[in-house]
Formats: structure tokens, C-alpha cells, sequence
């Protein structure tokens, strides 16, 4: 039987055991380095195209329905129904616009699509939900002082989907859209041999087909692969009376990632940033043809019109901060 003293001992024991629990709960965590933010990953510092970048944090993947209707969700249980208004998208005209307009889906609410990245935003509704985002990491880190998140420039959106390569034609490194197994690497509008077609244009006179050499074989040329790709499209859907299917937004995390970790910097959906403060979109989508996806010649296929579109979504990025 334990004599009176060892049981005293005990007790205190615990006492100094919970007490110093307790205070280490209740002190303020200090960090000597910016926590990631979940979702994230490290984009070293270094050079791209004459200039040096920082080190900076960006979203593994394009933000997800999910992710964005999260943000809608806190906005409305905050009472701020008029950012949650604002910030909503216009799932009237999506539906309309896209593929699944026949089939009376919503692509934002349908669970099936939750993982896929959020589209039709403009850059107002994308500035809400980044603003949202610093001030609950600030709330989350209050002795931090968290950077701003935003919308990435165009060089740093080029820099981080080389993933560290210089000269890759794609995030992936090499040429080709596809891999040893002939399987497609990225999510693009993908015309293969059951396209084929009877080509009068140009006194050719003969059934062609569209392999994807043709989309980037002569950019410097006088012959335009990407207008006459058009071009050919519209006259298969005249002579043959069919619909052409572009294909559907994947998973934002589908694929591989590119050595920095970031998924579908081409393909799936193309992405919106800011150069010399005119917001733009790049990296191809579902419904562009593999020219789009090159990161050697980065093209704009909504240059001319007016955000939003139904295949452009955003990633985000905040800089990397050093702590004292």
C-alpha cells in the first residue's frame, strides 16, 4: 500500500503536469517561418524571362466548386448578403452555355462536379473570394501579419507551370501530348481520327483528319494552324450536321502534377491573370485544341471578349513571407 507521502507526490505530479498543459495550449504559437496554407505549394525563388522572382506560395490546384462555395457558404452565415450576392456565379447563363444545358444540371451545385474547378467568375467575384482568404489566415495566424492572396501575374504563372524546366513546351517537360501508352496527358479538346471529314478547301479534294502536329507545326509561318483549325471545325459541323464534343472539366486534381506539384496548369481549365493589370486567361481548356497548352507560345483564346467564360477558372497565389 502506497504510504501518504508517495500519494502527495503523485498528486502534484499530475498537477504540474496539467498546469503546463495548459499553459502551452493557451500561449500564442510562435513561428519562425510562414506556415503553408493548406492546399498550397512552395514556388521556389528564382528567374524567368529577365526577371527574379520571390519565393511564393500557389494553389495545387484550380479552386474547386467546392472550395468557392465554402466562401459562399461563410459569407451568408457572416450576414454579408450583399458580397454574397456579388460573389455568387451566374449559373443561369453557365447553364445555357455549356454541355450539360440539355440535361437540366447546375455544374456548380451537383455534387458529381464538386471537385472540379469553379468557372464563369469575373475578376470582381475572384477578388471577393482572395480578400476572403487573407482575412481568415489572419484570423488563423494573428501574430503573422499573412500577405495578401491574389490573382498571379502572367510571369509568375509561366514560371510556376514550368515547374523549374526551362524551354518545356508544357508543364510536363518534352513535346508530345501524350505519354509512351499514347494516354493524353492533360485535359484538352482532343480531335482524333473518328473526326475525319471530306476536305474540299485548299483543291485538296480528299478525307483528312486533324492530328494535333498541325495545331503548332509552323507558328512562324505564313500558314495559320490555329485559324485553320478553326476553320475546318466549322466545316465539319456544316457538312456533317453533328455536334463536335469538346469534352468536360476533370477533377481539378486529375493527371500529374508538374515538379512543383501543380495540377492542370494545362488543360481542364484555363486560367485567369493579370498582365500589366488587364486580367487574361492561359493554359488552355476542355474545349481548346492542344496549341493552347504550350507554354513557348501562350495564346489568349478569349482575348477579344468579355469575362466570364465557361471554361476559365483561377488558381491562387500569396508571397512567401520570412518571419523574425
Amino acid at each position: 500500500m502506497k504510504n501518504k507521502n508517495q500519494v502527495l507526490q503523485h498528486r502534484w505530479y499530475l498537477l504540474l503536469l496539467l498546469s503546463t498543459f495548459f499553459i502551452s495550449a493557451t500561449t500564442t504559437k510562435k513561428y519562425k517561418w510562414m506556415p503553408q496554407p493548406q492546399g498550397f505549394v512552395y514556388i521556389p525563388s528564382g528567374i524567368h524571362n529577365g526577371k527574379t522572382f520571390n519565393a511564393f506560395w500557389m494553389s495545387e490546384t484550380e479552386v474547386t466548386n467546392a472550395q468557392y462555395q465554402a466562401f459562399l457558404t461563410d459569407l451568408k452565415d457572416s450576414g454579408l448578403m450583399s458580397q454574397y450576392t456579388l460573389a455568387y456565379p451566374d449559373t443561369t447563363k453557365l447553364k445555357s452555355k455549356q454541355w450539360l444545358g440539355a440535361y437540366g444540371v447546375n455544374y456548380f451545385t451537383n455534387p458529381y462536379f464538386k471537385n472540379c474547378p469553379v468557372v464563369y467568375l469575373n475578376k470582381n467575384q475572384v477578388e471577393l473570394y482572395c480578400n476572403w482568404l487573407t482575412k481568415k489566415h489572419r484570423l488563423q495566424y494573428p501574430t503573422i501579419g499573412f500577405p495578401d492572396f491574389r490573382i498571379p501575374t502572367l510571369l509568375e504563372w509561366q514560371y510556376a507551370a514550368r515547374g523549374g524546366r526551362a524551354g518545356n513546351y508544357f508543364t510536363w517537360g518534352g513535346e508530345y501530348m501524350r505519354n509512351s501508352r499514347g494516354c493524353l496527358l492533360a485535359n484538352f479538346f482532343n480531335i482524333d481520327d473518328k473526326y475525319m471529314y471530306y476536305d474540299t478547301t485548299h483543291n485538296r479534294n480528299q478525307y483528312t483528319s486533324e492530328p494535333y502536329s498541325n495545331y503548332y507545326w509552323n507558328w512562324q509561318g505564313a500558314y495559320n494552324a490555329i485559324i485553320e483549325t478553326n476553320y475546318l471545325k466549322d466545316l465539319y459541323l456544316v457538312k456533317k450536321k453533328k455536334y463536335v464534343f469538346y469534352g468536360i472539366p476533370v477533377w481539378a486534381d486529375s493527371y500529374f502534377p508538374n515538379d512543383y506539384g501543380l495540377y492542370n496548369m494545362c488543360g481542364n481549365a484555363a486560367e485567369m491573370v493579370l498582365s500589366n493589370d488587364t486580367l487574361r486567361c492561359v493554359g488552355g481548356s476542355y474545349k481548346t485544341p492542344g496549341a493552347y497548352l504550350r507554354l513557348d507560345q501562350l495564346l489568349d483564346h478569349h482575348q477579344n471578349e468579355k469575362f466570364p467564360f465557361e471554361d476559365v477558372g483561377f488558381r491562387v497565389v500569396v508571397n512567401y513571407k520570412k518571419l523574425d
